[in-house]
């Protein structure tokens, strides 16, 4: 039987190439090629500074904390708040909770799976710090609707766009709009660091110090610590490694010093090899395929739109989908589950929209009132995806389209 995984990453022989020759090289820490990947990875998001880290979930965490890390204000004493979206993965959420922000939930577009914009308004208070929000599948909110709340509130905008790479709001790049941008390099994802990765990029030079800082250890000259040259000189980039920063009198190596607690969230050298080399066939062949093959699906199914409907996209975005969304609309025929059950025992896998409303689950049961947000219960029960992956193929669209006139003409006929 076919097999249609709903993401996949393939080991090509120039991947392996790369991969072996920094292992020649002989040192597996970050280095040169993690200096390359995040310069690479700035210019692809259209931010200034980034950091290369070991997950999309540390980016997250990173974010975050950098935000609590630089916020200057007076009512600290009071639990600072951040307001993102019901409906959604965990690790966009867990990373508010665990940095000590209290989570204020907005519910979801049922027609885009994405928050739902005119509702964030409603939700700042004079305790909020940021809203931080994914870009569901690769389709994307109204950034500069967001970002224009933001900046008018005097508060962070955050787009966790582990599923967003590639995607432009007005023809940039995402990082465009708001403060902070996360991506995803695990294998399922657009680009793929062996077997995963993350970045987390910056429009404000102080902030990604502070990042570095806290992705190493919370060194003091983290910021350095991926500069080819800061190993390579005797004094480092600065000219200054060597100094009394710790007022004691004597002179201290400033990458023993420790200026804020920290963590070990960095990457390799054979990820970010592997990484560069998959970025760049993402941007002169996978892109193009990823949206041939989601039109093919829209195409192909847009017949049944009477039982189903897409992800709709908003004005003046250009998709990099991850994924194929379909919502099945309350009908006297089937539900989604049937329609799941039948892709997969025809070896069409499938995934739910990750979490759904996430106040449904045990982990995140306490942060709020998942009745609030019916949206979300929608998306949980009704909505699902399949794969648009580059290494489809037309066959594989055509099987999929067929198994679906299969299943409804069954369904019609009883």
């Amino acid at each position: 039987m076919r097999t249609i995984l709903y993401a996949e990453t393939r080991v090509e022989e120039d991947d392996i190439k790369e991969v072996v020759k920094t292992l020649e090289n002989g040192w597996l820490g970050p280095s040169k090629k993690c200096h390359e990947f995040e310069l690479e990875l700035c210019k692809a998001n259209g931010v200034k500074h980034g950091a290369l880290v070991n997950s999309c979930s540390s980016a997250n965490y990173l974010a975050l904390a950098t935000l609590k890390e630089t916020l200057t204000c007076t009512i600290y004493d009071d639990e600072l708040e951040v307001i993102t979206c019901a409906c959604g993965f965990p690790t966009t959420v867990a990373p508010i909770v665990q940095n000590g922000f209290a989570p204020v939930f907005v519910d979801v577009n049922i027609d885009t799976l994405n928050i739902l914009e005119e509702d964030i308004v409603s939700k700042i208070s004079q305790n909020t710090a940021a809203v931080f929000f994914a870009n569901t599948l690769g389709d994307i909110a109204n950034l500069e609707l967001i970002d224009g709340i933001c900046k008018s509130a005097g508060i962070m905008m955050i787009q966790d766009n582990c599923d967003a790479f590639g995607s432009t709001y007005k023809n940039k790049p995402l990082g465009n709009y708001g403060d902070i941008v996360t991506n995803s390099f695990y294998p399922a994802h657009h680009v793929s660091m062996l077997g995963g990765g993350g970045f987390v990029g910056f429009n404000d030079s102080y902030h990604v110090k502070i990042a570095k800082m806290l992705r190493d250890w919370g060194m003091s000259c983290g910021a350095c610590n991926y500069r080819p040259a800061c190993n390579e000189l005797k004094n480092g980039v600065c000219g200054n490694r060597y100094d009394d920063h710790l007022k004691i009198g004597k002179s201290v190596d400033k990458r023993y010093c420790f200026d804020i607690m920290g963590y070990n969230f960095g990457s390799n050298e054979c990820g970010a090899a592997f990484g560069l080399n998959k970025l760049k066939k993402f941007q002169k062949r996978d892109l193009d395929k990823r949206k041939q093959n989601f039109l093919k699906l829209y195409a192909g199914l847009y017949q049944w739109k009477k039982y189903i409907k897409f992800q709709e996209s908003s004005l003046n975005v250009s998709v990099s989908p991850f994924a194929f969304a379909i919502t099945v609309m309350e009908n006297e025929l089937f539900n989604r589950d049937d329609l799941v059950k039948h892709f997969e025992d025809n070896g069409i896998l499938c995934r739910m929209i990750f979490g759904g409303n996430l106040l449904r689950h045990k982990g995140f049961e306490n942060l709020g009132n998942a009745e609030e947000y019916p949206n979300s219960d929608y998306v949980l029960k009704n909505s699902f995806f399949i794969g648009c992956h580059p290494y489809m193929s037309n066959e594989d669209i055509k099987y999929i389209i067929e198994k679906f006139e299969e299943f409804m003409l069954g369904r019609l006929k009883n």
